[in-house]
């Protein structure tokens, strides 16, 4: 359908109930391209994740089986959930655990983690260590940059937390 936006519009995603979007999801995800999968997961899938989050502090088990069922395109899933959440400014700690979990438990291309792996190296912590969970190898201007990151931190007094000792300790251990 050419215009498939207009006709998702007129069913109103806003109202949907969580098991709506993930059927909505797992359809969408299978059959479109990744273009068209990329502006569902932006423009509708990842403005209620935020949402749900948001409100409840947690996210519906619907919602978590959307994300996984949309990490089945990884571009799409890349470009239209992972990027423009970091990319926002406003991704919290429980956001980007909650995403993180997904790429972590998933089987992902190497080359779509190893992009995300080196988008994220100045945002989210926890996505940095999904991407290291991963096991691949990372390019060496992707090492460069994550040394140089972590290496900014030494002569921080901050108390910075337990998740960023764990995604450095990852980082070594790959």
């Amino acid at each position: 359908m050419q215009h498939w936006e207009d006709v998702l519009y007129l069913t109103d995603p806003e109202k949907w109930s969580p098991n709506g979007m993930y059927q909505a999801t797992r359809i969408l995800a299978s059959n479109l391209d990744a273009k068209k999968a990329e502006r569902f997961c932006r423009l509708v899938l990842l403005p209620r994740i935020r949402d749900v989050i948001k409100k409840n502090k947690r996210l519906h088990f619907a919602l978590y089986q959307a994300l996984k069922k949309a990490i089945f395109e990884p571009a799409a899933f890349n470009k239209g959930i992972l990027f423009p959440l970091c990319k926002s400014g406003t991704c919290n700690l429980r956001e980007a655990v909650i995403v993180g979990s997904v790429t972590q438990k998933f089987t992902i291309p190497a080359l779509h983690s190893i992009l995300s792996c080196w988008s994220l190296q100045k945002w989210s912590i926890a996505a940095r260590q999904a991407s290291f969970g991963k096991e691949y190898a990372l390019p060496y201007h992707v090492i460069e940059g994550l040394i140089a990151h972590y290496t900014r931190f030494m002569e921080d007094s901050r108390i910075l937390p337990a998740i960023w000792h764990q995604s450095l300790l990852a980082f070594v251990q790959r």
